[in-house]
């Protein structure tokens, strides 16, 4: 990309979907409604100087190569995931795995398994059987680079992780899984 912090504003070429509602504003998550414009054809090198541009189309420029250039972790990554047979997912036309907790130790994974999905079943079990979640350890292509768990995260601060994430779950758990609860040592402290 020639001149990208030239004095003159370049004009960004944008066609706006032909169905739905014209907003007036710039849909960044669709790159398409870009495709006459420069930055198609722009390297993911040119983003910095583009974001420092004194040209406001060229920081738009900036964050469409951003938000377009999605960067995930290597293939075969290790994962905790939700099983396409889940039940959950009977509902769904083309179930697919679905990645829920995202580590490079393996081997933890592998003991939070079973916590996991009693943790799971205990929450889920008050809509029913066929809400339930199947949960499975092994290695997925195209994960995302947030959310990782740390390698020495050990599966008590996953577990209590997630009972954070899903505040209802604590109450619905078994006890010795709300002991992994952050809060829990608080909670009960002078309880008899």
């Amino acid at each position: 990309m020639e001149n990208k912090t030239t004095d003159q504003p370049r004009d960004l070429r944008y066609v706006p979907l032909a169905v739905g509602h014209d907003l007036g504003r710039y849909d960044l998550r669709t790159g398409r409604l870009f495709a006459g414009d420069e930055v198609m054809s722009t390297p993911i090198d040119d983003m910095v100087a583009l974001s420092r541009s004194t040209h406001w189309e060229d920081r738009v420029r900036a964050e469409l190569l951003r938000d377009n250039y999605e960067i995930v972790l290597p293939d075969g990554f290790p994962c905790l995931f939700e099983t396409p047979n889940s039940p959950k997912q009977s509902g769904h036309q083309h179930p697919k795995p679905k990645p829920w907790v995202v580590s490079p130790d393996i081997a933890m994974l592998e003991a939070l398994l079973p916590d996991y999905q009693e943790l799971w079943d205990s929450y889920t079990s008050q809509w029913g059987p066929d809400r339930r979640r199947v949960f499975a350890v092994g290695r997925l292509d195209g994960l995302s680079t947030s959310g990782i768990y740390r390698p020495g995260t050990t599966p008590e601060q996953v577990i209590g992780s997630t009972m954070l994430t899903h505040t209802d779950m604590y109450r619905r758990a078994p006890e010795r899984l709300r002991a992994m609860h952050p809060m829990h040592a608080t909670w009960t402290a002078g309880r008899p």
